[in-house]
């Protein structure tokens, strides 16, 4: 060995991985993110997005990826006039998307107030349906009007409505968005009393006449069709956690 070769490093013919940069794969290199047809703000934000993978330690053949796609989304978008805040959010949201497994269980905040009403609506009209019927078919006497459809129906739906709000205040889909410990237990005890309330209204102060109670098999049946429901819906939604679910940690399969 010459003492020329002395002098090379011992990593001389290793090629080091450059956080900040991109190798390029389509002919294209986004390293610096211009000459890519990109506007001035997008290139920022791949700028942003890029320093953001760094540190979140997602680094190589993943990271290139998951930036070309990023660089053509954006591309199409500034053809329809669109933004990347428009199509992601902020940098930190979309690395933050990225770095979560393809194959997720979402909560029902990550879906949307209304996913996750219904979720939880559908949920409640069963338990409600499912208790009533037990509870008819074993009690003495007729007590059909003491449970009404019409306000079986109330309850499950403002239920949905009024918890599907609590869950965006106690874990909103974006940690940013957290409120006070205080104004999160006040609001959730306000809104569960609100929905006590509505339940005693529904049951005493509508007319039987308009809440017309129907027999305990009935009643089963309903609680049946409507956990179907419930089971179906969360399969067309991709919802696992929610009000009733498991923990919204998203793992792997």
């Amino acid at each position: 060995m010459t003492e020329e070769e002395n002098k090379q490093p011992r990593n001389a013919n290793v090629v080091q991985e450059h956080h900040g940069d991109v190798s390029e794969t389509t002919g294209k290199n986004i390293s610096g993110f211009g000459n890519l047809g990109l506007t001035k703000r997008n290139e920022d934000f791949m700028f942003q997005l890029n320093k953001h993978l760094d540190a979140s330690g997602m680094v190589g053949g993943d990271k290139r990826v998951a930036l070309e796609e990023v660089v053509e989304e954006l591309k199409a978008g500034q053809k329809a006039g669109k933004t990347a805040k428009q199509l992601y959010g902020t940098a930190s949201e979309k690395a933050a998307s990225i770095n979560q497994p393809k194959r997720q269980g979402l909560s029902g905040n990550n879906k949307g107030f209304w996913p996750n009403a219904i979720d939880t609506a559908l949920m409640f009209f069963a338990m409600f349906s499912l208790v009533f019927g037990i509870s008819m078919m074993t009690a003495k006497g007729n007590t059909g009007a003491t449970y009404g459809i019409v306000g079986l129906l109330l309850t499950a739906i403002s239920g949905g409505l009024i918890f599907a709000y609590i869950q965006g205040i106690l874990a909103p889909a974006n940690p940013d968005n957290r409120k006070p410990i205080w104004f999160r237990i006040v609001i959730t005890i306000l809104a569960v009393l609100i929905w006590m309330a509505f339940y005693g209204v529904s049951f005493t102060v509508i007319p039987k006449a308009l809440n017309p109670g129907l027999p305990g098999f009935v009643y089963i049946i309903l609680a049946v069709i409507a956990f179907v429901g419930f089971i179906l819906e969360r399969r067309v939604t991709g919802i696992s956690g929610g009000m009733f679910g498991g923990p919204s940690n998203n793992v792997k399969k």
